[in-house]
Order: structure tokens, then sequence, then C-alpha cells
């Protein structure tokens, strides 16, 4: 949602849906640093405040933090700090990818992950979620064009921070590199289909 998703929906949807998808990717961060590295350290029996707090204070969500506030100030940056932000921001999805490949490569002696699992997790993240979320938009009291960032948000591959976090605790971590490689590859397929079906739905 953050490196391919907020680039993709401003390029299909326009600026003015990259609020919405901001606050989107703001709300799958949260719960990924909060539940979801409480699970990958198994420690999701014994969560506390403080944990889920302290796991939030970390320079990718303090950034989000800090961005969406003074968004909401309404005040312009100056034009040089712009400049090197837009530079950085620009170089996220060419990094990640980068990123991705060294990933592979360092998981290319680990054993296969079965063809049936990529194929169900690549199902269900870039076809299933989608669909669930168009069903669960036209049940809210939502403007069209916050359903569509919101399904299209729902179809984006698995993460690469996925990947990363699961090398970071040691769990399954090929298997984290994997099926963000095969969902980014497949998502070339899907993304097109989840956009026709928006221009449908609305």
């Amino acid at each position: 949602t953050g490196f391919l998703g907020i680039p993709l929906v401003s390029a299909l949807l326009g600026p003015a849906a990259l609020l919405t998808a901001v606050l989107y990717d703001f709300s799958t961060t949260i719960i990924i640093f909060t539940l979801g590295v409480a699970g990958l350290g198994r420690q999701s029996a014994r969560l506390s405040f403080r944990g889920l707090l302290r796991n939030l204070l970390n320079p990718m969500f303090l950034a989000l933090v800090f961005g969406v506030a003074w968004a909401a100030t309404g005040m312009r940056l100056p034009s040089a700090v712009s400049r090197v932000l837009r530079l950085t921001g620009d170089a996220t999805t060419p990094l990640a990818m980068i990123a991705l490949g060294h990933m592979l490569y360092g998981a290319r002696n680990e054993p296969p992950v079965p063809t049936a699992q990529l194929a169900s997790l690549s199902a269900i993240r870039l076809l299933v979620a989608p669909l669930l979320m168009a069903g669960a938009c036209t049940l809210l009291p939502l403007a069209n064009e916050v359903r569509a960032v919101c399904v299209l948000q729902a179809g984006m591959p698995t993460a690469m921070l996925t990947a990363i976090l699961a090398q970071q605790y040691g769990v399954d971590a090929h298997f984290g590199v994997r099926s963000a490689f095969a969902t980014t590859l497949l998502a070339l397929a899907t993304l097109p289909l989840v956009m026709f079906g928006l221009t449908q739905l609305y």
C-alpha cells in the first residue's frame, strides 16, 4: 500500500485521492507494527499496551505521523526541502524492487515454497481481498473515490516489509521473500482487472 499503492493511486485516480491512500497505508502500518510484530515475535498471547506502543515508535511510522500532521496544517514546505522529499519518495519503489531482488538472491539456496501455497496466498492477496473490500465499501456511506482507493489498495501485492520483518524475526523469511516476489509479479495481471472492475462499479 505504500511503495506501490500510493504511486498507483496518484497515477490512476489523481492527486486528490492521495490523502485517502496515505490514510489507508497509515492504518495498515499500525496493524503491522502492533499485532503483526507481536505475532512474528510469538508474543500474541501476552500483548500489552506498552509493547504495542513501543513497536509503533519506529522511524517508518513516525514519518507517517509527522507527514499527516504537517499536511493537516496546510503549510507549504520550503521548495528545497519539498524537492528533496519528492526525490526521496520517487526513489522508494525502485529501491524496494532492488531490495526484493537482493533478498530473493539471498534465499536462492532455501527449499522451494510449495506452488499450492504461493498460488493460494496470491489468490487471496490479489483477488479475494479486493473483492471483500468492494463488498464492505458498498455497505458503508463512502464517496466513490474513497471506495476506489480502498479497493485498489486492498489489491496490492504482499508488502516488502513482510519479508523484511520475517527475516528480522527469523520466521519463514524465504517464504516472505518469495510471496512478495510472486504477488508483485502477478499483480501486473491482476491490478488492471481490479482497475477495470472499479471503472464498472464507480
